[in-house]
């Protein structure tokens, strides 16, 4: 009886332990990871991040009847862009953003194409030649591409590429100043 008494507290302790370690594990990983990120991996988590929202929200809103229509609508989409991507931006940024129509044209391309759906969608992002990650304000080009499945799952491969203008705020954070999309 003993013996079997033991093996279980040794057990118990055993799996104890082994939980305690992974905690740690995870923990360190969470906190080192975030805290020493490199500065073009945080740029790179950022518009990526940005650019993936922008893209996923743009065809949600394809199948609503968003902004509307009438006297209504401008001020709609206008006031559902500060709400939703205000954040990502400069206040100038956000204007040029809300002007060059960046979210309206691919609300109307997913309009226009019947888009239901996207998939395999791969952004990539690198610093735009004569640009310097390390000053204040550089330029990132981008590329997304990705699968548009439309109403009868037909699909077609859309590939997107723009200019996006980075400005450092302080380490680990930024924000765009502006966002240029040139549909291929």
């Amino acid at each position: 009886m003993k013996t079997v008494s033991r093996c279980k507290e040794f057990n118990s302790s055993y799996n104890k332990l082994i939980s305690l370690l992974m905690i740690i594990i995870i923990s360190s990983a969470f906190t080192s990871g975030c805290a020493l990120l490199p500065v073009k991996d945080s740029v790179q988590d950022f518009t990526k991040g940005y650019l993936g929202r922008v893209l996923s929200e743009s065809l949600e809103k394809s199948g609503e009847d968003f902004p509307g229509e009438g006297d209504q609508a401008e001020p709609a989409l206008q006031k559902y862009l500060e709400n939703e991507f205000g954040k990502y931006f400069t206040e100038s940024g956000l204007e040029k953003f809300e002007t060059e129509g960046v979210f309206a044209r691919r609300l109307e391309y997913f309009r226009e194409n019947d888009t239901k759906k996207i998939l395999n969608v791969i952004i990539s992002v690198s610093l735009s030649e004569g640009s310097n990650e390390d000053e204040e304000k550089a330029s990132y080009d981008y590329n997304i591409e990705y699968y548009a499945i439309d109403s009868k799952n037909g699909s077609h491969k859309v590939i997107e590429s723009g200019v996006l203008e980075i400005i450092k705020e302080r380490k680990g954070k930024y924000i765009i100043d502006s966002d240029t999309l040139n549909r291929e």
